[in-house]
Parts: C-alpha cells; structure tokens; sequence
C-alpha cells in the first residue's frame, strides 16, 4: 500500500485509495453521454505516466478506461468487481504497459484474467491469466495477421514496443465464440466478428467490445463486402440497444456513435460504388466527413478498393 500510495501520490491522486474523487472531472462529450444514458457516474480523471485513466462507476462494476498518450492513442479497460477485477486488451509500448500494470495492481483486488484480443503485446508484462479465442491465437503467431501487425509496430517504435506475443502454451483459457464465461462476478460473452480476432458483450454494462470504430475517425475498409459486413454489425448493435461503445482506439461513446458510424459506412459504401477511381472516393468522403480523424485510415481504405493497375 505505501508502494500505491506513491505512485498516486506523484500525480496528487492519493485519494483515490480511499475513494474519494480527487480531480476535476475534464471529460471528452462522448464519454460522459455515454455514462449519462445508463445513469453511471463518473467519478474521476487521473493522470498517469503515459495517459489518462477514466474511471466511471456502473452499479456494482467499475469501467476503468486507460487512454495513451502514445501515436495510436491505444485504449485498455478493466472490469472492478467486489470480487476482484478482469482486463481487456494490452497496449504496444512497454512503459505504458507498466504503468497501467502498476495502477491495476494497486486496486488492491484479485486480477482474475485479461482478455486479449487484437492488441497481446505486453502479456508478458501484465503476467495475468490469458483468455483468449482460437482464431486470435492462430492470428499471433507467424503468418497470422495480428503477428503481422505487431512486427510493424516494433519496427516503427522500436526497442519501447512490446514485442512478445503469447504461445499457445502462454494461455490460460481459450473460449469458444458464442460462450459466456464468469470472472470476478462479471459476465462476458464472447461474440464472433468477421476481423482476426473477437468481441465482447459486457451486460452490466450494456456494452460491447471492439477492435476498432470511433464515431468521428475514418475506418479501414477492406473491400466493399467487408463494408457491407460492418452495415450489418453496425444494425446489429442497434436492434441490441447497447448503450456503451468500448474500442482499442477510441475514448468510449454511446449509441448515437452507432448511428455515427452507420451514416459513415452507407455513405462509403454508396461512394464506392459511384466513384470511378480511388481520388474521386477519397475527395467525396473528405467533403462529406471534413472533420473526421484517421486519414491514414482513409488512404488505406482507398488503396483496398481501388488497387492499381
């Protein structure tokens, strides 16, 4: 506890440990509609080494929402129960990596498991039961796309990206899609997705889990039968009537990021269809989504639709 209380206390956060809300709360709009809608109350904003963690209080189950400050602006979560707490998803930089390590294991609760998905890097690090899907563990290791990506990563960032990726042998349980398992006193059930790895639907907090979306950031699109396949999930999501929206990528959003999204993905899909060539698509989603984040997204998408000649 002295340890913690150091740590905290560096960032003039001590009160956490005795639950106490101890910074203004300086919230992104998305996040506080988010927690509005379903009544949860945010409780406080705390600065760590490397980012942000917003911590936001639903029933007996407290979201915990760790934002980097890093070019990917990677986000982690964990689920704190009375019964201890569970995670979803690492980050790619070591040192972010350990800081959110160290904050976890100052909760002073039971890390019952991590669930990871598309982002495995730092596993090693965090040390915390592995839970995991067949399709994402065939996915990190050589040849899969998730291996692939990593080793992107670390040749952009270097010696301060995670690198390690877990063997089969490294996971403590892997659950098969369609499955819901209990830990800590939470709920999760694992949901089958059209990308390399899996969602997550949490009921208590009425949420799903996903690699990527974010409301007002472009989306790498494959091709348009995989933009139709997002139509449908994005509908999907609707006709569940989830209130809460948690990416690897993005602060959390609320339902009207759905309908964000949907808007998106029907205008990129008719734009596809009605441009001749990869400029034309790129100019059209420009002028109609001027404000959007992520272009690198969108020239991706470009180049996966319009491939050259």
């Amino acid at each position: 506890m002295k340890y913690c209380k150091k740590i905290f206390a560096a960032f003039g956060i001590a009160a956490l440990l005795v639950g106490a809300p101890s910074l203004p709360v300086s919230m992104n709009v998305p996040v506080a509609s988010a927690a509005a809608a379903q009544g949860a109350r945010i409780m406080q904003v705390i600065p760590v080494a490397g980012g942000e963690i917003t911590v936001t209080e639903y029933g007996d189950v407290k979201l915990h929402a760790f934002r980097t400050a890093d070019p990917l602006t990677d986000e982690s979560y964990a689920l704190e129960s009375n019964d201890g707490v569970v995670l979803i998803e690492g980050a790619i930089l070591k040192s972010d990596i350990q800081a959110w390590k160290d904050y976890v294991d100052c909760l002073g609760k039971p890390v019952v498991g991590v669930f990871l998905a598309d982002h495995p890097n730092g596993y090693d690090i965090l040390g915390y039961p592995i839970y995991t899907t067949d399709k994402a563990l065939r996915n990190w290791q050589p040849g899969g796309a998730i291996y692939g990506i990593s080793g992107g990563l670390v040749n952009a960032f270097g010696d301060t990206a995670a690198s390690a990726l877990p063997a089969p042998s490294e996971v403590a349980h892997v659950v098969k899609e369609g499955e819901t398992v209990m830990l800590a006193g939470v709920e999760l059930r694992v949901l089958p997705t059209d990308d390399d790895a899996f969602e997550l639907e949490i009921p208590a907090l009425n949420a799903v889990y996903r690699h990527m979306m974010g409301s007002h950031v472009h989306s790498i699109l494959s091709s348009r039968d995989f933009i139709a396949q997002e139509i449908e999930e994005m509908n999907a999501y609707q006709k569940a009537g989830y209130t809460l929206i948690l990416t690897s990528h993005y602060i959390p959003e609320g339902r009207e990021a759905v309908a964000s999204k949907l808007a998106y993905l029907e205008k990129a899909l008719e734009f596809s269809e009605s441009c001749g060539d990869g400029e034309s698509f790129k100019a059209a989603m420009k002028a109609a989504f001027p404000d959007y984040e992520g272009t690198k997204y969108l020239d991706m998408t470009t180049h996966a639709l319009y491939p050259a000649k």
